[in-house]
């Protein structure tokens, strides 16, 4: 789109690094030429930004972007470059939307001013680059940190990478991500299948402590609590009656060991008892499970 952004690789492109003092010393010098009505010192400035923002040796933060991108687009306006100035304006508008030009940062009739208000307004959302990913290191774009491959389109970026203890920058135009900063995006395991994914759930007799749809769209009710605890009481009485029905074995051995006849007979009262005892009480564990489990909710 604009001629003057290119894919530039830093370590490539620059004969020596770009220091923040350096940018300073620029940027100080491009808005004292707006402040002065100075076209040719704030174009000469700006220039000297846009050439050295890929060699940077420093991280850039958003809001010392947003600054940079103001004064620079000015700059390029003052030097009639209007389709350079409005793109950096859009960028740091986009940064800084709020921003408001000051009465003393540039005359009222200065194109600066014009190429601000003409980039302002909502920015497009980013676009996101699929089935790629940055490669290794960590990655800024406009000074603002990049988990991915995202820029907003029909503008300028900065995008900086951090390996091994150096920076190095490109110029993007729009979501133009250089071939070296991408690589192809890992495969992503698939999750594991849920239970209702194994197998569909369906409605079947039994307790439930909670509720659920079903595979064919019915609502399956959590269990009535007292249907729970009639079917548990069951099985739990039943097996007090095998207690009861093993003592009074026990009891019967003792009948036939016993040395006297008293003996004998209150063994054998005792089994007679407890076996009648365990007969009952089973019977009533066998009712009790037989009513929980066709308990239908109401008495």
């Amino acid at each position: 789109m604009w001629a003057f952004i290119l894919l530039s690789n830093a370590s490539a492109a620059c004969a020596e690094p770009y220091t923040l003092d350096g940018m300073a010393e620029d940027l100080a010098s491009t808005e004292q030429g707006l402040r002065a009505g100075d076209a040719d010192g704030a174009s000469a400035g700006a220039q000297r930004l846009l050439a050295g923002l890929v060699c940077l040796d420093s991280p850039l933060n958003s809001t010392l972007s947003a600054w940079v991108y103001r004064s620079m687009g000015a700059g390029l306006a003052a030097g009639e470059m209007q389709e350079k100035a409005q793109a950096w304006m859009r960028t740091a508008v986009e940064i800084d939307p709020g921003y408001v030009f000051g009465v003393d940062e540039m005359p009222q009739d200065h194109p600066g001013r014009q190429a601000w208000e003409s980039a302002s307004g909502p920015a497009p959302e980013p676009s996101v680059l699929g089935e790629v990913e940055l490669t290794e290191g960590t990655w800024k774009l406009d000074g603002r940190r990049l988990d991915g491959p995202a820029a907003t389109p029909d503008r300028p970026h900065l995008l900086q990478r951090e390996l091994d203890g150096s920076w190095e920058g490109w110029i993007l135009d729009g979501d133009g991500f250089p071939a070296e900063s991408l690589r192809q995006a890992k495969a992503e395991k698939p999750d594991k299948l849920t239970r209702s994914e194994k197998r569909p759930r369906r409605c079947r007799k039994g307790i439930r402590f909670k509720g659920f749809i079903a595979a064919d769209g019915n609502y399956c009710p959590a269990t009535p609590p007292e249907q729970v605890f009639f079917s548990i009481s069951g099985p739990l009485v039943i097996g007090s009656a095998t207690l009861l029905y093993a003592e009074s074995l026990r009891q019967y051995g003792l009948t036939r060991d016993a040395a006297t006849i008293d003996t004998m007979r209150q063994h054998k009262r005792i089994n007679n008892r407890l076996f009648a005892a365990s007969m009952s009480v089973a019977g009533l564990g066998v009712g009790i499970g037989i009513f929980g489990l066709t308990y239908t909710g109401s008495f």
